[in-house]
């Protein structure tokens, strides 16, 4: 008997960060193009270190709707991250940051996360306005965020120095109504 499960689309799963997972996300800190994609490339920091605050996340209650959860594939392989940021329920706003580990990028496991977490936190949540802040090096987050139906609303420019340049930040948006009107395949 199949079991409906809310945080389960066709490709990818959303779950809850395990103690496990510091394996990966290990991984993941060694490849520099997908933590550049989410920030600057940070000091390296120490395997223990990283095993002592997943398996901290890993018992942390969210906060304030603030959620950080591990996307799976189809092969329940842990392929990426999504967190949920600087939710404000009075006005009904928040943010998210998404990492996919190389191997995994460009199938569409991205924009199936951001859809789960978008229906859960409008629908469910009854937020009513999403803003993704993407670097303007990232062409793919760019084309994935217009392709979703996100507003592109305003650009800061330099704000993040990376590989030696100065990079603008762009704030997309995507309001529940926005999201409800659109044709979800």
């Amino acid at each position: 008997m199949d079991v409906w499960n809310f945080w389960q689309g066709k490709r990818v799963r959303l779950r809850g960060v395990e103690p496990e997972d510091a394996d990966v996300m290990f991984n993941w800190d060694g490849d520099s193009e997908a933590i550049q994609s989410v920030g600057s490339i940070p000091f390296p920091h120490s395997y223990k270190r990283l095993k002592e605050h997943v398996e901290a996340l890993s018992k942390k209650e969210p906060e304030s709707d603030h959620y950080s959860l591990i996307i799976e594939s189809e092969e329940k392989e842990a392929i990426g991250m999504i967190n949920t940021f600087d939710c404000d329920r009075r006005n009904g706003t928040f943010k998210y940051a998404i990492l996919i580990a190389r191997p995994y990028r460009g199938r569409g496991y991205a924009k199936e996360a951001v859809h789960l977490i978008m229906t859960y936190f409008f629908n469910e949540l009854s937020y009513q306005k999403l803003t993704s802040i993407v670097y303007s090096f990232n062409k793919s987050s760019i084309q994935m965020h217009e392709n979703m139906g996100f507003q592109k609303e305003g650009q800061l420019r330099n704000m993040i120095f990376t590989g030696g340049h100065y990079y603008d930040f762009l704030y997309f948006g995507i309001t529940r109504d926005e999201f409800s009107e659109k044709e979800w395949v």
